[in-house]
This record gives C-alpha cells, sequence and structure tokens, in this order.
C-alpha cells in the first residue's frame, strides 16, 4: 500500500491470518530487506509487479 511501512504491513497481515491461510505479498517496489522480512514472518510468496495472470492464478492455486 501506498506510503506504508512494508514490514509493518507484514506484520499485520500475517499476525491476522489464520494459520492454514497463506499470505502473498504483492509489492511494486521489491526491496531485499522488505522480502527477508516477509518470509521471517511466514509468507507463502512475495511478488514483483508486473505480475501477469497467468502467474497469479497459479500462486492462488498454490502451484506458483
Amino acid at each position: 500500500m501506498p506510503g506504508n511501512d512494508g514490514a509493518r504491513d507484514a506484520r499485520e497481515a500475517t499476525g491476522r491470518a489464520r494459520p492454514d491461510v497463506p499470505v502473498v505479498f504483492l509489492t511494486g517496489a521489491p526491496k531485499v530487506e522488505d522480502t527477508m522480512r516477509a518470509i521471517e514472518l511466514g509468507a507463502f510468496r512475495y511478488l514483483a509487479k508486473p505480475i501477469d495472470s497467468t502467474q497469479m492464478n497459479n500462486v492462488v492455486a498454490r502451484r506458483g
């Protein structure tokens, strides 16, 4: 979300998610630090824009 802190958003998203619900992060400005933090917080995937619909569908279907 533009203007927000990615690490804070990651904490909120993974903290609110049920353990059986994968959290996928999508960013327009990927940074190694944010990627590492998302992984530490249990993200299922961390994707960089642009992303095509086939790739997104595969991730949502848990194949990507």
